[in-house]
């Protein structure tokens, strides 16, 4: 592996992030959901980019080399702030620590990313970072457990968002690793093929079972929040990451599916869930972005960029990705006006969900790069008397 040139590419691409981090980039802060972004670009990669042949071939193995790189620099972010003891700031609030979620989805969506993208990567990279993911959402539980105590006992379960669940996510993630370990060649080759298989199809289903609880919590809570609170507005309340509330389940219907193991009604039950809670939702949103432009203006209102709304690209993308998979292996259940939509979907989906990529991606750079002068450049007398 170390000798493809791939690594090579990478080592070049980190150098020139480096650069261009510290030249034209704004230092702030990386946010605990910082790995949401390569959570969306991650399944944009995976699912809608491949539905796109002519670009796939010539874009898949940069994206995953260009998404190793920022999970490489998000990581280090962290990891610097375990070294400098600030770590807290992620951990202490109750409920911004279920952020925490996406750095175990983005270690899972980039190892399947590189594993698509780059041929030459060995089967191995997708168990380091599984298991590296799986030591993630082991910490991550545990915090878990401990914030819905204290939400539970107190009108912190008022605040309830979107992120709660990320919980599912994280969990149906791992499930995807381990049907990624039951039927693809034995990683450990001490064990018997088929009783690898069975172990790790049964850890999955387990995980998938989980992981569906812990939605119907997380989603029991959001709706208490809005039914209880009183004078909410969807201007300053309603949260970016309640799409969550219909990508949570697209990644449970999409381990469903692999898994080999969930009747394919129950399949399809969860997928039409998924598709009237995303009509749900993205009807609330449109209305909220009407009333943000009329209250806040245009650049405040729609323009403006926040780190959760990437959750909005992901799970647009997971549906994406769920009906894919339902299409390839369930298409024979379809009743003929279900697969003419499923076949709309498959058609004209990918490209909304670049356009909205793209959309998002512009926003960052706005909000991000800026242009720095040296204290070196010397300014002409005429323009030093006029800003005197």
């Amino acid at each position: 592996m170390l000798d493809s040139p791939p690594i090579i590419y990478l080592l070049i691409l980190i150098v020139c992030a480096a650069i261009v981090r510290r030249t034209i980039m704004r230092k702030v802060p990386t946010p605990t959901a910082g790995g949401a972004i390569v959570m969306a670009i991650g399944i944009f990669g995976l699912a809608a980019l491949q539905r796109i042949p002519w670009l796939a071939s010539s874009l898949s193995e940069p994206l995953a080399l260009v998404l190793s790189v920022i999970w490489l620099f998000t990581a280090a972010s962290y990891c610097i702030d375990f070294l400098k003891g600030t770590l807290h700031v992620h951990t202490e609030s109750p409920i911004g620590r279920f952020g925490i979620g996406t750095w175990v989805a983005a270690t899972v969506v980039l190892a399947r990313m590189d594993m698509v993208g780059v041929k030459d990567w060995s089967l191995q990279l997708e168990a380091i970072l599984g298991l590296l993911a799986l030591l993630l959402w082991g910490w991550y539980l545990y915090m878990v457990f401990d914030s819905y105590k204290v939400m539970l006992a107190c009108h912190e379960r008022l605040q309830s968002r979107g992120v709660i669940l990320l919980t599912t996510v994280s969990t149906q993630a791992i499930a995807l690793v381990a049907f990624d370990f039951a039927y693809h060649p034995p990683l450990f080759q001490w064990l018997d093929p088929v009783v690898s298989r069975v172990a790790f199809a049964g850890i999955g289903t387990v995980l998938i079972v989980l992981g569906t609880g812990f939605y119907f919590v997380g989603a029991g809570l959001i709706v208490q929040r809005y039914w209880r609170q009183k004078g909410w507005t969807l201007v300053h309340d309603w949260d970016n990451t309640n799409c969550i509330l219909h990508g949570a389940m697209s990644i449970t219907g999409l381990a469903s599916v692999l898994s080999g193991t969930i009747p394919v009604i129950i399949c399809l039950l969860v997928w039409l869930y998924v598709l009237a809670m995303f009509i749900v939702v993205e009807l609330i949103e449109i209305a909220r972005a009407c009333l943000r432009v009329r209250a806040l203006g245009w650049r405040e209102g729609l323009f403006s960029y926040h780190v959760s709304q990437w959750a909005r690209n992901f799970t647009f993308g997971m549906f994406f990705a769920f009906t894919w998979a339902f299409t390839t292996h369930y298409e024979i259940y379809l009743t003929s006006d279900l697969a003419n939509l499923f076949h709309w979907i498959l058609t004209y989906g990918q490209y909304i969900v670049l356009a909205f990529l793209l959309f998002e991606i512009a926003l960052y750079l706005i909000a991000h790069v800026e242009v720095r002068y040296s204290s070196r450049v010397r300014i002409p007398e005429r323009t030093r008397l006029r800003q005197g």
